[in-house]
């Protein structure tokens, strides 16, 4: 029986490497076992979903808009899209067919048994034990864990999955709060320190939610880290890497901004 078609999408361009092999007008077919590149001039790349280890969407503000697939292999695809937009849409597309439980459960050619899907407390634990972070609390939909600071202290990053979706949130709690807080200054703060480097992110973003938007009022903000990849995708490597800046970033953030101060 043939692979189901999961999705399928346009392509501006195209480069596979090494080579590069470049494609151009293509469109991308993504089934439960393969993704296959095809462009107007008959051009054709199949590319095994097994075989993916990273799905990047590269939307720098001067970049071109690009979804760059890393290979288990010396090898890469990069497709270009016009817009951020598109870009995202895709990699969701790919991490999706990825991640979907007709192929995570499907047996091997070789008969082995079927995979099963590990729930959030499982990924945790298993990215926690190869990274050497600490669990302080695990649930079924959220973790803390601790990271070491400096100093014999200690930042707590609080991890749970977004609703709806295969994305993980980061959070370490911060609280911004005093009345007389205007937000121009939050703003003029949180831009110098987070939203340059959000530019030049390629994997996650910082975000905050639960902000209000007047001009002066009670903030009760929380200072995000947004992952933008799926989690099925997260290496023990990135895991520990994203909570230690988390807990660094915000205990920074917290040592530059005094709310006791005039």
């Amino acid at each position: 029986m043939a692979p189901e078609v999961l999705f399928t999408f346009d392509v501006d361009g195209a480069n596979y490497y090494p080579g590069p092999v470049r494609f151009v007008d293509g469109e991308c077919t993504v089934t439960s076992e393969r993704l296959t590149l095809r462009d107007r001039r008959g051009r054709t790349q199949h590319v095994m979903l097994r075989d993916i280890t990273t799905v990047d969407p590269r939307v720098g503000f001067l970049s071109p808009k690009t979804v760059r697939i890393g290979i288990n292999t010396p090898a890469g695809l990069d497709m270009y899209r016009g817009s951020k937009d598109l870009v995202l849409e895709a990699c969701r597309m790919i991490n999706e067919a990825m991640t979907a439980p007709e192929r995570l459960q499907s047996r091997s050619a070789s008969g082995s048994q079927a995979v099963s899907v590990p729930n959030f407390a499982e990924q945790i634990t298993r990215l926690c034990t190869a990274s050497g972070m600490e669990v302080r609390k695990l649930t079924e939909s959220e973790a803390e864990i601790e990271v070491p600071i400096g100093r014999g202290e200690s930042e707590y990053v609080d991890v749970c999955p977004w609703e709806g979706s295969d994305l993980w949130v980061f959070t370490c709690v911060t609280v911004f709060e005093p009345a007389e807080l205007a937000l121009d200054a939050l703003r003029e703060l949180l831009v110098a320190n987070f939203q340059v480097g959000n530019i030049k992110r390629s994997r996650g973003f910082w975000c905050i939610i639960g902000a209000d938007t007047e001009d002066r009022v009670d903030v009760s903000g929380t200072l995000n880290f947004m992952h933008n990849i799926s989690y099925n995708l997260l290496t023990p490597d990135e895991f520990g890497a994203i909570c230690n800046e988390v807990a660094y970033e915000v205990n920074r953030l917290e040592a530059k901004w005094d709310p006791d101060e005039d």
